[in-house]
C-alpha cells in the first residue's frame, strides 16, 4: 500500500502561491457539442472546479473572439467564444482562482506586428474587470512558449530552430511588445494587480537557461514575472530522439515515472507554480 507523508516542515522558504490547471474555454463549443458533450459533462467539470478549487489557471486567449478587426480598438463583445471565455473565467474567479491569460492566437509570422494584439489584450482585461466584473485577473502573457515565434540570435538556438531564426520576428520584437504591454498596463491602472509575465519558455535545459538569462537583461528595469515550463513525458521516446530537448533529469527508465525538474526563477522569492497534464510551469517574479 502507498502511503502519503504530510509534514509541516517547508520544502521551501520562499512565497507559494499555489497549485493550478489550465483551463481553456473550449471545453463549451461546438466542435465538443458535436461529439457528445453536453450540459450534464459541463455542470460536472463545474462541479469538480469548485472542488479542487485551484489556485491559479492558465487560459489561451485568441484576439478573434472579441477583436475580429485585429486593429486592438474594434471591440466586439457579443461573440460566442468571448462567451465561452467569461463563463469559463466566471467560474474561476467565483472560487477565487487567480488568472492567467495568454495572447494565443494569432501568432507571428501570420501577424507582422503583433502591437495591435497587445492594445487588444489590454482592451480584454479593462472590459473585464470595469465591465464584467472578474477580480481575478493577475497576469498577462504575451504567447505561449515564444521561443520559436520570437528566437534569439545564438550558436545554441541555430542548431535548434535551424531557419526559424532568420524566417520568424526577432527576439528583439519580442521585447518591443512586452514592452508596450508594460506601458499599457501602467497607463490604464490595471497594474500592478496586474504583472506581465516574459520568457515563458520551454524546450530542453541548456536553451531554456540561455533564453531565460536574455530575458533577465532585457527586462531587467522592469517589475514583471518570469516563467518556463518543463515536459516530463511518461514515453521516454519522445525525449531520447532530441539531444537539446532531452537531457538526463528529464529522460525516464522504462516503467517509472519520470523526475521533475527542481529550480524556479525569482528576484524577489516570489513562487508561482501552474501543474497541467505533463506540464510544470514555474513562475517567479
Amino acid at each position: 500500500m502507498n502511503e502519503l507523508l504530510i509534514t509541516t516542515m517547508p520544502v521551501t522558504c520562499q512565497p507559494f502561491r499555489g497549485i493550478g490547471a489550465e483551463a481553456d474555454c473550449y471545453i463549451f463549443d461546438d466542435t465538443n457539442r458535436t461529439c457528445g458533450v453536453d450540459e450534464s459533462d459541463l455542470a460536472l467539470i463545474d462541479r469538480r472546479t469548485r472542488e479542487l478549487r485551484p489556485a491559479i489557471s492558465r487560459l489561451f486567449v485568441d484576439v478573434s473572439w472579441f477583436n475580429p478587426s485585429f486593429d486592438g480598438e474594434t471591440f466586439v463583445w457579443d461573440g460566442p467564444y468571448f462567451a465561452h471565455l467569461l463563463r469559463q473565467l466566471r467560474l474561476l474567479d467565483d472560487i477565487g482562482t487567480k488568472l492567467n491569460l495568454v495572447l494565443f492566437m494569432p501568432q507571428p509570422p501570420a501577424v507582422p506586428d503583433a502591437s495591435p494584439l497587445v492594445r487588444a489584450m489590454i482592451g480584454l482585461f479593462e472590459h473585464l474587470r470595469e465591465v464584467e466584473g472578474i477580480a481575478g485577473l493577475a497576469w498577462l502573457t504575451l504567447y505561449n512558449e515564444p521561443d520559436g515565434m520570437y528566437p534569439h540570435d545564438s550558436p545554441l538556438a541555430r542548431r535548434i530552430f535551424g531557419p526559424q531564426v532568420d524566417t520568424q520576428p526577432p527576439f528583439e520584437d519580442y521585447v518591443r511588445i512586452n514592452r508596450e504591454a508594460y506601458s499599457l498596463l501602467k497607463e490604464r491602472g490595471l497594474y500592478p494587480e496586474v504583472k506581465l509575465v516574459v520568457a515563458d519558455t520551454v524546450w530542453g535545459h541548456p536553451i531554456r537557461v540561455e533564453r531565460m538569462r536574455i530575458c533577465a537583461e532585457a527586462f531587467a528595469d522592469l517589475d514583471v514575472v518570469y516563467s518556463y515550463h518543463n515536459y516530463s513525458s511518461e514515453d521516454p521516446a519522445l525525449l531520447k530522439g532530441n539531444p537539446d530537448f532531452a537531457y538526463p533529469e528529464m529522460i525516464p527508465t522504462e516503467g517509472d515515472l519520470p523526475e521533475s525538474e527542481k529550480s524556479t526563477i525569482g528576484s524577489d522569492g516570489t513562487v508561482e507554480v501552474t501543474l497541467r497534464a505533463a506540464e510544470l510551469s514555474v513562475v517567479g517574479t
